[in-house]
């Protein structure tokens, strides 16, 4: 993962499957449940991950819209967090870690939300 290029992408969506249907006919994308209790999916293209798609409930996401959501990759997520807030950005979610990913949840000083996305053993 190349330090500060966008990494991977996310689909959010209310509908699961008719967002699955919808990007199998316009690309060819193929689904694996994550494994993951959630109900997050990893879109495939030509055998390689494309995006995940994760089911929005009501419990989390009142009010929000379906939406791409963009992660940016990161040596350091933590170091980054500091960094970010001293820039006048927000710290939406902290850092957690799925699999062997370090991640957070942020929106920089012009309100737009983004991702930190960290490979675990890349770091700086």
């Amino acid at each position: 993962m190349d330090h500060g290029h966008f990494c991977w992408n996310e689909l959010l969506t209310w509908d699961i499957d008719a967002a699955k249907a919808f990007y199998a006919t316009l690309y060819g994308w193929t689904y694996d449940a994550s494994g993951r209790d959630d109900g997050y999916w990893i879109a495939w293209n030509n055998g390689q991950p494309a995006a995940g798609l994760f089911q929005m409930t009501p419990e989390r996401f009142a009010g929000v819209p379906a939406h791409w959501f963009a992660y940016i990759a990161d040596q350091d997520v933590d170091a980054s967090l500091a960094r970010l807030v001293a820039q006048g950005g927000t710290v939406v979610r902290e850092s957690f870690v799925v699999g062997d990913m370090r991640m957070a949840i942020v929106r920089d000083a012009g309100g737009a939300f983004f991702g930190l996305c960290q490979k675990l053993g890349d770091e700086a």
